[in-house]
Protein backbone atom coordinates (compact mmCIF):
# COMPACT_ATOMS: atom_id res chain seq x y z
CA UNK A 1 0.00 0.00 0.00
CA UNK A 2 1.51 3.48 -0.92
CA UNK A 3 0.47 4.71 2.44
CA UNK A 4 -1.95 4.28 5.64
CA UNK A 5 -1.79 7.78 6.75
CA UNK A 6 -5.03 9.57 6.33
CA UNK A 7 -6.29 13.07 7.81
CA UNK A 8 -8.84 13.01 10.49
CA UNK A 9 -9.51 15.54 12.47
CA UNK A 10 -9.14 14.81 16.52
CA UNK A 11 -8.12 16.96 19.18
CA UNK A 12 -5.97 17.27 22.17
CA UNK A 13 -6.76 18.80 25.96
CA UNK A 14 -4.11 19.67 28.06
CA UNK A 15 -5.12 20.73 31.46
CA UNK A 16 -3.14 22.33 33.80
CA UNK A 17 -2.87 21.02 37.21
CA UNK A 18 -5.84 23.73 38.44
CA UNK A 19 -7.83 21.67 35.80
CA UNK A 20 -7.64 17.93 37.46
CA UNK A 21 -6.93 16.74 40.80
CA UNK A 22 -4.47 13.89 39.78
CA UNK A 23 -2.64 13.09 42.72
CA UNK A 24 -4.20 10.25 45.29
CA UNK A 25 -1.34 9.27 46.88
CA UNK A 26 2.28 11.05 47.54
CA UNK A 27 5.13 9.65 48.96
CA UNK A 28 8.35 12.13 48.49
CA UNK A 29 11.39 10.86 49.86
CA UNK A 30 15.52 11.55 49.70
CA UNK A 31 17.28 8.13 50.35
CA UNK A 32 21.28 8.84 50.87
CA UNK A 33 20.46 11.75 48.71
CA UNK A 34 18.62 10.52 45.92
CA UNK A 35 15.49 11.61 45.25
CA UNK A 36 12.93 8.89 45.57
CA UNK A 37 8.76 9.09 45.62
CA UNK A 38 6.06 6.90 45.52
CA UNK A 39 2.76 8.48 43.59
CA UNK A 40 -0.40 7.31 42.29
CA UNK A 41 -2.29 9.35 39.69
CA UNK A 42 -5.47 9.53 37.95
CA UNK A 43 -8.28 6.95 39.40
CA UNK A 44 -9.30 4.22 36.83
CA UNK A 45 -6.17 4.51 34.75
CA UNK A 46 -3.10 2.40 33.56
CA UNK A 47 0.47 3.59 33.21
CA UNK A 48 2.05 1.99 30.35
CA UNK A 49 5.71 3.33 29.53
CA UNK A 50 7.77 6.18 31.49
CA UNK A 51 10.97 8.35 30.34
CA UNK A 52 13.09 10.71 32.37
CA UNK A 53 12.85 14.43 30.72
CA UNK A 54 16.30 16.64 29.80
CA UNK A 55 14.45 18.81 32.57
CA UNK A 56 15.09 16.03 35.14
CA UNK A 57 11.39 15.42 34.86
CA UNK A 58 9.78 12.52 33.21
CA UNK A 59 6.73 11.83 31.03
CA UNK A 60 4.17 9.15 31.20
CA UNK A 61 1.70 7.48 28.99
CA UNK A 62 -1.12 5.66 29.70
CA UNK A 63 -5.00 5.56 29.21
CA UNK A 64 -7.55 6.43 31.23
CA UNK A 65 -11.47 6.25 31.82
CA UNK A 66 -13.48 9.38 31.11
CA UNK A 67 -17.19 7.89 31.10
CA UNK A 68 -18.21 6.23 27.85
CA UNK A 69 -14.55 6.50 25.98
CA UNK A 70 -10.96 6.25 27.41
CA UNK A 71 -8.55 8.55 26.92
CA UNK A 72 -4.77 8.13 25.79
CA UNK A 73 -3.08 10.27 28.49
CA UNK A 74 0.24 12.13 29.02
CA UNK A 75 1.72 13.29 31.87
CA UNK A 76 4.26 15.51 32.30
CA UNK A 77 5.72 15.41 35.95
CA UNK A 78 9.11 17.55 37.64
CA UNK A 79 12.00 15.48 39.33
CA UNK A 80 9.59 15.25 41.91
CA UNK A 81 6.77 13.80 40.41
CA UNK A 82 4.82 16.31 40.86
CA UNK A 83 2.23 17.31 37.44
CA UNK A 84 3.37 19.94 35.61
CA UNK A 85 0.69 19.47 32.58
CA UNK A 86 -1.27 16.78 30.87
CA UNK A 87 -2.61 15.95 27.52
CA UNK A 88 -5.35 13.65 26.57
CA UNK A 89 -5.73 12.11 23.20
CA UNK A 90 -9.62 12.25 22.70
CA UNK A 91 -11.81 9.06 21.27
CA UNK A 92 -12.61 10.49 18.05
CA UNK A 93 -16.64 11.17 18.14
CA UNK A 94 -17.18 8.38 15.50
CA UNK A 95 -14.93 5.60 17.56
CA UNK A 96 -16.40 3.94 20.14
CA UNK A 97 -14.11 1.16 21.96
CA UNK A 98 -10.83 0.11 23.16
CA UNK A 99 -7.81 2.74 23.48
CA UNK A 100 -4.14 2.42 24.50
CA UNK A 101 -1.19 4.74 24.65
CA UNK A 102 2.36 2.95 24.07
CA UNK A 103 4.33 5.69 24.31
CA UNK A 104 5.77 8.96 24.49
CA UNK A 105 9.19 9.66 24.27
CA UNK A 106 11.15 13.08 23.99
CA UNK A 107 12.55 14.45 20.67
CA UNK A 108 15.61 16.62 19.91
CA UNK A 109 13.34 19.52 19.63
CA UNK A 110 12.35 18.94 23.30
CA UNK A 111 8.52 17.81 22.46
CA UNK A 112 7.59 14.40 22.16
CA UNK A 113 6.69 11.56 19.44
CA UNK A 114 3.77 9.54 21.11
CA UNK A 115 2.20 6.40 19.98
CA UNK A 116 -1.47 4.99 21.10
CA UNK A 117 -4.08 3.62 19.43
CA UNK A 118 -8.56 2.96 19.90
CA UNK A 119 -9.82 -0.04 18.48
CA UNK A 120 -13.29 -1.52 17.81
CA UNK A 121 -15.44 -4.34 16.69
CA UNK A 122 -14.58 -3.47 13.27
CA UNK A 123 -11.52 -1.70 12.94
CA UNK A 124 -8.58 -0.77 15.01
CA UNK A 125 -5.81 1.64 14.04
CA UNK A 126 -3.00 3.66 15.76
CA UNK A 127 -2.22 7.27 16.55
CA UNK A 128 1.09 8.95 15.95
CA UNK A 129 0.68 12.46 17.51
CA UNK A 130 3.58 15.44 17.54
CA UNK A 131 2.96 17.55 20.63
CA UNK A 132 5.59 20.18 21.91
CA UNK A 133 7.11 20.74 25.24
CA UNK A 134 4.08 21.99 26.79
CA UNK A 135 2.10 19.26 25.20
CA UNK A 136 0.25 21.61 22.57
CA UNK A 137 -0.56 18.92 19.56
CA UNK A 138 1.42 20.10 16.31
CA UNK A 139 0.13 16.87 14.22
CA UNK A 140 -1.44 13.44 14.27
CA UNK A 141 -1.30 10.65 11.85
CA UNK A 142 -3.77 7.79 12.00
CA UNK A 143 -3.54 4.11 10.28
CA UNK A 144 -6.57 3.21 9.36
CA UNK A 145 -6.71 -0.31 7.80
CA UNK A 146 -8.75 -2.51 9.32
CA UNK A 147 -6.65 -4.47 11.42
CA UNK A 148 -3.67 -3.91 9.88
CA UNK A 149 -2.89 -0.51 11.60
CA UNK A 150 -1.75 -1.72 15.05
CA UNK A 151 1.42 0.27 16.37
CA UNK A 152 3.72 -1.02 19.23
CA UNK A 153 6.87 0.85 19.11
CA UNK A 154 8.22 4.35 17.57
CA UNK A 155 11.59 6.06 17.97
CA UNK A 156 12.99 9.23 16.43
CA UNK A 157 16.04 8.89 13.51
CA UNK A 158 18.69 10.80 13.23
CA UNK A 159 16.98 12.50 9.45
CA UNK A 160 14.58 13.71 12.78
CA UNK A 161 12.02 11.14 11.12
CA UNK A 162 10.72 8.06 12.92
CA UNK A 163 10.97 4.25 12.63
CA UNK A 164 7.77 2.57 13.68
CA UNK A 165 7.13 -1.34 14.50
CA UNK A 166 3.48 -2.73 14.25
CA UNK A 167 1.37 -5.43 12.98
CA UNK A 168 -1.45 -7.00 13.35
CA UNK A 169 -1.34 -10.52 10.40
CA UNK A 170 2.61 -10.14 9.67
CA UNK A 171 5.13 -7.62 11.41
CA UNK A 172 5.61 -4.12 9.74
CA UNK A 173 8.09 -1.78 9.81
CA UNK A 174 6.65 1.82 8.57
CA UNK A 175 9.49 4.65 7.78
CA UNK A 176 7.92 8.16 8.24
CA UNK A 177 9.61 11.83 8.10
CA UNK A 178 9.76 14.40 10.69
CA UNK A 179 6.01 15.25 9.33
CA UNK A 180 4.56 11.66 9.34
CA UNK A 181 4.41 11.35 6.06
CA UNK A 182 5.07 7.94 4.97
CA UNK A 183 8.58 7.13 3.38
CA UNK A 184 8.61 3.41 3.23
CA UNK A 185 6.63 0.14 4.69
CA UNK A 186 8.19 -3.58 4.69
CA UNK A 187 6.21 -6.36 5.74
CA UNK A 188 7.56 -9.72 6.79
CA UNK A 189 6.31 -13.01 6.64
CA UNK A 190 6.85 -15.31 9.11
CA UNK A 191 8.34 -18.46 7.72
CA UNK A 192 7.96 -20.80 10.41
CA UNK A 193 4.16 -19.84 10.35
CA UNK A 194 2.05 -21.86 6.88
CA UNK A 195 -0.99 -19.25 7.52
CA UNK A 196 -1.38 -15.70 8.73
CA UNK A 197 -1.35 -15.29 12.62
CA UNK A 198 -1.12 -12.87 14.59
CA UNK A 199 1.32 -9.74 15.45
CA UNK A 200 1.51 -9.45 19.87
CA UNK A 201 4.19 -7.36 20.08
CA UNK A 202 6.75 -5.36 17.59
CA UNK A 203 9.93 -3.03 18.28
CA UNK A 204 12.44 -0.99 16.42
CA UNK A 205 15.31 1.17 16.74
CA UNK A 206 18.02 2.96 14.47
CA UNK A 207 21.37 1.64 14.54
CA UNK A 208 24.52 3.53 14.19
CA UNK A 209 25.16 2.33 10.45
CA UNK A 210 21.68 3.93 10.22
CA UNK A 211 20.00 0.51 9.54
CA UNK A 212 17.64 -0.81 12.12
CA UNK A 213 16.93 -3.42 14.70
CA UNK A 214 13.87 -5.08 15.62
CA UNK A 215 11.74 -7.61 17.67
CA UNK A 216 8.63 -9.49 16.75
CA UNK A 217 6.52 -12.09 18.72
CA UNK A 218 4.38 -13.63 16.18
CA UNK A 219 1.29 -16.51 17.31
CA UNK A 220 0.14 -19.27 14.61
CA UNK A 221 -3.40 -19.21 13.44
CA UNK A 222 -3.76 -22.74 14.86
CA UNK A 223 -3.96 -24.03 18.68
CA UNK A 224 -0.77 -23.92 19.32
CA UNK A 225 0.25 -21.55 21.23
CA UNK A 226 3.82 -20.99 20.89
CA UNK A 227 4.68 -17.76 20.13
CA UNK A 228 7.87 -17.11 18.11
CA UNK A 229 10.09 -14.04 19.13
CA UNK A 230 12.50 -12.67 16.41
CA UNK A 231 15.38 -10.71 16.11
CA UNK A 232 15.48 -8.58 12.53
CA UNK A 233 17.89 -6.87 11.44
CA UNK A 234 17.54 -4.37 7.76
CA UNK A 235 19.17 -1.98 6.19
CA UNK A 236 18.25 1.77 6.31
CA UNK A 237 15.44 0.76 3.55
CA UNK A 238 13.82 -1.77 5.61
CA UNK A 239 15.50 -4.48 3.83
CA UNK A 240 15.96 -7.89 5.80
CA UNK A 241 19.62 -8.72 6.22
CA UNK A 242 19.13 -11.68 8.82
CA UNK A 243 16.58 -12.68 11.62
CA UNK A 244 16.77 -15.11 14.32
CA UNK A 245 14.33 -16.75 16.09
CA UNK A 246 14.56 -17.40 19.70
CA UNK A 247 14.19 -20.98 21.75
CA UNK A 248 15.28 -21.83 24.80
CA UNK A 249 18.06 -24.07 24.63
CA UNK A 250 16.46 -27.07 27.04
CA UNK A 251 13.34 -28.50 25.96
CA UNK A 252 13.05 -26.23 23.20
CA UNK A 253 10.53 -24.17 24.81
CA UNK A 254 8.82 -21.22 23.13
CA UNK A 255 10.16 -17.83 24.54
CA UNK A 256 7.87 -14.52 24.35
CA UNK A 257 9.41 -11.22 24.48
CA UNK A 258 7.61 -8.23 25.70
CA UNK A 259 11.15 -5.69 25.56
CA UNK A 260 14.66 -5.56 23.57
CA UNK A 261 17.45 -3.15 24.13
CA UNK A 262 20.60 -2.98 22.18
CA UNK A 263 23.81 -2.77 24.78
CA UNK A 264 26.93 -0.91 24.85
CA UNK A 265 29.09 -4.64 23.37
CA UNK A 266 26.81 -4.07 20.40
CA UNK A 267 24.21 -7.01 21.54
CA UNK A 268 21.24 -7.37 22.45
CA UNK A 269 19.38 -7.85 25.21
CA UNK A 270 15.72 -8.93 25.59
CA UNK A 271 13.05 -9.65 27.97
CA UNK A 272 9.92 -11.55 28.66
CA UNK A 273 8.85 -15.24 29.49
CA UNK A 274 9.47 -18.63 29.07
CA UNK A 275 6.91 -20.82 28.63
CA UNK A 276 7.15 -23.67 31.65
CA UNK A 277 3.94 -25.48 30.81
CA UNK A 278 0.53 -25.87 32.49
CA UNK A 279 -0.07 -22.00 31.59
CA UNK A 280 2.79 -21.70 33.87
CA UNK A 281 5.54 -18.68 32.70
CA UNK A 282 9.15 -18.18 34.12
CA UNK A 283 10.92 -14.06 33.85
CA UNK A 284 13.13 -14.17 30.87
CA UNK A 285 16.28 -12.16 30.68
CA UNK A 286 17.90 -13.45 26.81
CA UNK A 287 21.29 -12.08 26.20
CA UNK A 288 22.69 -11.64 22.65
CA UNK A 289 25.62 -10.70 20.07
CA UNK A 290 25.66 -8.19 18.02
CA UNK A 291 24.52 -10.92 15.17
CA UNK A 292 21.65 -11.83 17.51
CA UNK A 293 23.04 -15.36 18.29
CA UNK A 294 21.62 -16.18 22.30
CA UNK A 295 25.04 -15.84 24.67
CA UNK A 296 23.03 -17.19 27.68
CA UNK A 297 19.29 -16.86 29.05
CA UNK A 298 18.31 -16.74 32.91
CA UNK A 299 15.16 -16.97 34.43
CA UNK A 300 13.73 -15.54 37.53
CA UNK A 301 10.67 -17.58 39.07
CA UNK A 302 7.05 -17.11 37.78
CA UNK A 303 6.02 -14.67 36.02
CA UNK A 304 6.65 -12.32 33.59
CA UNK A 305 9.44 -9.11 32.30
CA UNK A 306 7.86 -6.39 30.47
CA UNK A 307 10.55 -3.87 30.30
CA UNK A 308 14.58 -4.10 30.21
CA UNK A 309 17.33 -1.70 30.77
CA UNK A 310 20.93 -1.76 30.75
CA UNK A 311 22.25 -0.37 33.57
CA UNK A 312 25.34 2.24 33.93
CA UNK A 313 27.62 -0.76 35.57
CA UNK A 314 26.67 -2.92 32.95
CA UNK A 315 24.28 -4.81 34.45
CA UNK A 316 20.60 -4.84 33.13
CA UNK A 317 17.31 -3.72 35.41
CA UNK A 318 13.88 -5.34 34.76
CA UNK A 319 10.45 -4.69 35.63
CA UNK A 320 7.68 -6.93 35.41
CA UNK A 321 5.90 -9.07 37.99
CA UNK A 322 9.26 -8.03 40.27
CA UNK A 323 11.82 -5.48 39.89
CA UNK A 324 14.72 -7.30 39.20
CA UNK A 325 18.63 -6.46 39.12
CA UNK A 326 21.49 -8.21 37.60
CA UNK A 327 24.97 -7.94 37.16
CA UNK A 328 25.95 -8.34 33.12
CA UNK A 329 25.98 -11.78 32.99
CA UNK A 330 22.18 -11.82 34.17
CA UNK A 331 22.67 -12.89 37.87
CA UNK A 332 20.70 -11.29 40.52
CA UNK A 333 22.19 -8.71 42.72
CA UNK A 334 18.57 -7.60 44.25
CA UNK A 335 15.33 -8.23 43.72
CA UNK A 336 11.67 -6.08 45.00
CA UNK A 337 8.58 -7.51 45.43
CA UNK A 338 7.13 -4.91 43.36
CA UNK A 339 7.51 -4.38 39.78
CA UNK A 340 5.57 -2.43 36.46
CA UNK A 341 5.09 -2.32 33.25
CA UNK A 342 8.53 -0.01 32.35
CA UNK A 343 11.47 0.58 34.12
CA UNK A 344 14.28 3.15 33.22
CA UNK A 345 17.74 3.92 35.50
CA UNK A 346 17.54 7.88 35.93
CA UNK A 347 20.71 9.96 35.98
CA UNK A 348 21.46 9.86 39.64
CA UNK A 349 21.27 6.38 39.28
CA UNK A 350 18.09 5.35 40.68
CA UNK A 351 15.13 4.24 38.86
CA UNK A 352 11.68 5.01 37.60
CA UNK A 353 8.79 2.53 36.88
CA UNK A 354 5.72 2.88 36.20
CA UNK A 355 2.49 0.44 36.06
CA UNK A 356 -0.81 0.72 37.15
CA UNK A 357 -2.69 -0.71 40.78
CA UNK A 358 -6.61 -0.30 41.82
CA UNK A 359 -5.92 3.19 42.34
CA UNK A 360 -4.98 3.95 38.89
CA UNK A 361 -1.56 5.06 37.20
CA UNK A 362 1.77 4.84 39.53
CA UNK A 363 5.13 6.77 39.43
CA UNK A 364 7.81 4.81 42.17
CA UNK A 365 11.16 6.32 41.91
CA UNK A 366 13.92 4.62 43.87
CA UNK A 367 17.59 4.95 44.34
CA UNK A 368 20.20 2.79 43.36
CA UNK A 369 19.20 -0.46 45.28
CA UNK A 370 15.18 0.23 44.31
CA UNK A 371 14.56 0.88 47.93
CA UNK A 372 11.65 4.43 48.14
CA UNK A 373 12.69 4.89 51.76
CA UNK A 374 9.78 3.50 52.91
CA UNK A 375 8.36 0.05 54.22
CA UNK A 376 8.14 -1.80 50.92
CA UNK A 377 5.58 -4.60 52.00
CA UNK A 378 2.81 -2.49 53.52
CA UNK A 379 3.10 0.68 50.58
CA UNK A 380 4.66 -1.21 47.88
CA UNK A 381 3.13 -4.51 47.19
CA UNK A 382 0.57 -3.59 44.35
CA UNK A 383 -0.79 -6.81 44.01
CA UNK A 384 1.06 -7.50 41.28
CA UNK A 385 2.13 -11.24 42.19
CA UNK A 386 -0.61 -12.18 43.77
CA UNK A 387 -3.02 -11.21 40.48
CA UNK A 388 -2.46 -13.06 37.68
CA UNK A 389 -4.63 -13.79 34.41
CA UNK A 390 -3.20 -16.27 32.14
CA UNK A 391 -5.00 -16.95 28.91
CA UNK A 392 -3.63 -20.48 26.92
CA UNK A 393 -4.09 -20.48 23.78
CA UNK A 394 -4.34 -17.01 22.82
CA UNK A 395 -4.85 -16.67 20.00
CA UNK A 396 -6.93 -19.70 19.86
CA UNK A 397 -9.85 -21.59 17.29
CA UNK A 398 -12.23 -23.83 19.62
CA UNK A 399 -11.48 -23.44 23.50
CA UNK A 400 -8.82 -21.02 25.53
CA UNK A 401 -8.23 -21.69 28.83
CA UNK A 402 -8.64 -18.81 31.72
CA UNK A 403 -6.23 -19.12 34.81
CA UNK A 404 -6.51 -16.86 37.34
CA UNK A 405 -4.34 -16.63 40.79
CA UNK A 406 -5.59 -18.87 43.62
CA UNK A 407 -4.27 -16.52 46.28
CA UNK A 408 -6.26 -15.83 50.01
CA UNK A 409 -6.57 -12.26 49.91
CA UNK A 410 -7.76 -12.02 46.27
CA UNK A 411 -11.12 -14.86 46.73
CA UNK A 412 -13.38 -12.50 45.93
CA UNK A 413 -13.21 -12.26 41.65
CA UNK A 414 -15.15 -11.03 38.51
CA UNK A 415 -13.75 -12.95 35.26
CA UNK A 416 -15.55 -11.21 32.38
CA UNK A 417 -15.23 -11.14 28.51
CA UNK A 418 -15.97 -7.65 26.56
CA UNK A 419 -15.69 -6.52 23.46
CA UNK A 420 -13.73 -3.63 21.71
CA UNK A 421 -16.88 -1.74 22.15
CA UNK A 422 -16.70 -2.06 25.82
CA UNK A 423 -19.99 -4.00 26.07
CA UNK A 424 -19.82 -6.92 28.02
CA UNK A 425 -20.16 -10.74 25.99
CA UNK A 426 -19.22 -13.40 28.58
CA UNK A 427 -19.87 -13.14 32.55
CA UNK A 428 -18.31 -16.39 34.35
CA UNK A 429 -20.15 -17.95 37.39
CA UNK A 430 -18.06 -18.11 40.76
CA UNK A 431 -18.07 -21.86 40.50
CA UNK A 432 -16.27 -21.84 37.01
CA UNK A 433 -14.17 -18.95 38.77
CA UNK A 434 -12.96 -20.99 41.62
CA UNK A 435 -12.25 -23.52 39.60
CA UNK A 436 -8.71 -24.34 38.87
CA UNK A 437 -9.06 -23.66 34.79
CA UNK A 438 -11.87 -21.82 33.10
CA UNK A 439 -13.06 -22.48 29.38
CA UNK A 440 -14.12 -20.29 27.23
CA UNK A 441 -15.18 -21.51 23.69
CA UNK A 442 -15.78 -18.18 22.69
CA UNK A 443 -19.78 -17.82 23.13
CA UNK A 444 -21.45 -15.16 24.21
CA UNK A 445 -24.36 -15.86 27.04
CA UNK A 446 -26.46 -17.04 25.07
CA UNK A 447 -24.05 -19.66 23.40
CA UNK A 448 -23.70 -17.90 20.32
CA UNK A 449 -20.96 -17.98 18.29
CA UNK A 450 -18.75 -14.42 18.25
CA UNK A 451 -16.94 -13.48 15.70
CA UNK A 452 -13.15 -13.78 14.92
CA UNK A 453 -11.79 -10.61 16.38
CA UNK A 454 -10.03 -9.30 19.54
CA UNK A 455 -11.70 -9.55 22.91
CA UNK A 456 -10.56 -8.67 26.10
CA UNK A 457 -10.96 -10.78 29.59
CA UNK A 458 -11.10 -8.34 32.71
CA UNK A 459 -10.23 -9.99 36.07
CA UNK A 460 -11.68 -7.63 39.30
CA UNK A 461 -11.75 -7.89 42.99
CA UNK A 462 -13.87 -6.76 45.68
CA UNK A 463 -10.37 -4.56 46.72
CA UNK A 464 -10.01 -2.72 43.79
CA UNK A 465 -8.12 -4.12 41.93
CA UNK A 466 -8.45 -4.73 38.01
CA UNK A 467 -6.19 -6.44 35.41
CA UNK A 468 -6.73 -7.16 31.96
CA UNK A 469 -5.54 -9.45 28.99
CA UNK A 470 -5.92 -9.08 25.23
CA UNK A 471 -7.97 -13.16 23.33
CA UNK A 472 -7.98 -13.02 19.93
CA UNK A 473 -10.59 -15.13 18.41
CA UNK A 474 -9.52 -17.27 14.90
CA UNK A 475 -11.67 -19.78 14.20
Amino acid sequence: MDTIYLSKTMKIKRLLIATISIFLFSIPLVSNATITFNRTYAAGSEGNFVQQTKDGGYIITGRCSGGLWDYIVFIKTDSLGKTVWNAFVDNPAWQIGSVYGECARQTTDGGYITLGGFGSASENFGIITKIDSMGDILWTKFSNDSFQGCMYSIRQTTDNGYIVAGGLFDPILYKIDSLGTLVWEKTFYNPDIQEKGYVGFSAAQQLPDKGYISCFVTYAHDTTDKPSAFLLKTDSLGDSLWAKKFVDSVGGCQVRIYDFQRTTDNGYILTGYKDIGASNTDICLLKTDSLGDTLWTKTFGEGSGYSVRQTFDGGFIIAGSLLIKTDSSGDTLWTKGFGGCCVEQTADGGYIITGSNGGGIYLIKTDSFGNVGIEEQSNLDFGLRNLELKISPNPFTTVTNIKCSEVSDHKNKKIQIYDLTGRIVKTFSQSEINSSNIKWNGVDEKGIKLKNGVYFCKLSTTDGKTIREKIVLMR
